[in-house]
């Protein structure tokens, strides 16, 4: 009959592993040497660090209220030799080096002299170029993202784009994004999503140790990026990280969140920029029209001045007003020459002939002519006698001339 295997809880095997580090004087002073990595520093002055050698990592802590004060600042790729004690988190199952002093090195860290090794090479091939540099297009209607297909990064994305432009069509690379199987991974998708027809990649994850980030400076995943004839938006970590990645790269984005907003135009803010456009063109187009309004009516009143039928009109106008005012002063003047007709009727009466001949005179006429002398006539000629009543023809037997006065 099988032995009952012996079962532990995990508080027990913590707590043993705790008892074990305590327990060996090898891991109470003890010196370790190796580059630091994904340094940070929080309240009061205590220090957080990896120590790594190739993928290998330890975790390190250093308090300056229990530590020998550092003699220089420590540094992200500075080669140290930690001295301290290792120790046990029992309630989180993990281990960490308690730093009591640290001694910096007169080597560089060796993944910090890789690390500045690939980037001389990449300058020298022209990979960090700004004129290699693609736009990011203004008008992107598919997204292409390379990262996890888990986590917060690819619905950071989506929330991101949904909320600027749900119209916008979102292509997920699954990628590992880290371990030694994520440069491969890094790699694939952002090749698939070129040969698919994406506007722009985003190639992101979220922050973490620069263990964790080392992947994106990586000479392959810098070589996809600078071949790659999509534009293509870094987005990896946090905006205190950088990587090879965000210097080939075509734009650097803080954040996925950032990077998404980058790639995808705000719609509600593009429509209300057409409004307004539109708006400022009806404004616009009113104002010309109006001003070209009022040329027109002014040219009109200028046409219709010159227009013959209107300046015809106008003389008949005036010519019925002259015609008017002719009249009138035609009235006038025959009114007076009137009244003085009149006034010399009056005095013509006096001396009319045939007043005369009504009171007792006569009028003679000699062959159609007014006789008013002897002189004008001879015995025997006719003459015409014109009397109040009538006309008596005579015959001129004799003729006396006579002075009266």
């Amino acid at each position: 009959m099988a032995k009952e295997p012996n079962i532990y809880s995990v508080k027990k095997i913590n707590e043993y592993i705790q008892g074990l580090l305590s327990q060996e004087g090898i891991f109470q002073n003890v010196y370790i040497r190796g580059e630091i990595g994904t340094l940070r520093e929080w309240n009061y002055g205590i220090i957080y660090f990896n120590l790594k050698e190739d993928d290998y990592i330890i975790s390190c802590s250093y308090n300056p209220k229990f530590g020998k004060p550092l003699k220089e600042a420590i540094k992200d790729g500075m080669e140290v030799v930690v001295r301290g004690s290792i120790e046990g988190q029992p309630k989180k199952g993990t281990y960490q080096l308690k730093a009591l002093e640290i001694t910096k090195t007169d080597n560089i860290g060796q993944s910090q002299e890789e690390l500045m090794k690939l980037k001389l090479e990449l300058e020298e091939l022209g990979m960090f170029d700004p004129q290699y540099k693609v736009p990011i297009p203004i008008d992107v209607k598919t997204v292409g993202v390379v990262t996890s297909e888990t986590g917060a990064v690819i619905n950071d994305i989506i929330n991101v784009t949904k909320r600027r432009n749900p119209y916008t069509n979102i292509v997920l690379a699954p990628s590992t994004v880290s371990s030694n199987n994520a440069v491969p991974s890094i790699v694939s998708g952002i090749r698939r999503l070129e040969e698919y027809g994406v506007d722009v990649i985003i190639v992101g994850r979220g922050g973490g140790s620069k263990e964790d980030l080392w992947v994106y400076n990586n000479r392959e995943v810098a070589e996809a990026v600078f071949n790659c004839r999509v534009p293509i938006i870094s987005a990896v970590g946090h905006d205190i990280d950088y990587t090879i990645l965000d210097l080939v790269a075509d734009q650097r984005a803080a954040t996925p969140s950032q990077a998404a907003e980058i790639a995808v135009f705000d719609l509600g803010e593009r429509i209300g920029r057409i409004n307004g456009y539109e708006q400022s063109l009806n404004s616009k187009m009113k104002s010309k029209i109006r001003i070209a309004r009022t040329v027109l009516d002014s040219k009109r009143v200028q046409l219709e001045a010159k227009n013959p039928i209107t300046r015809i009109e106008k003389s008949k106008d005036r010519m019925f007003l002259l015609n008017e005012r002719l009249t009138k002063a035609m009235d006038k003047v025959l009114s007076r020459k009137r009244h003085e007709l009149e006034i010399y009727i009056e005095k013509l009466k006096g001396l009319s002939p045939l007043d005369k001949l009504s009171q007792g005179y006569s009028y003679v006429s000699h062959d159609g002519k007014t006789l008013t002398s002897i002189e004008n006539i001879k015995t025997g000629d006719s003459i015409e006698v014109y009397v109040k009543d009538g006309r008596v023809s005579a015959t001129v037997n004799d003729k006396l001339s006579i002075d009266y006065k």
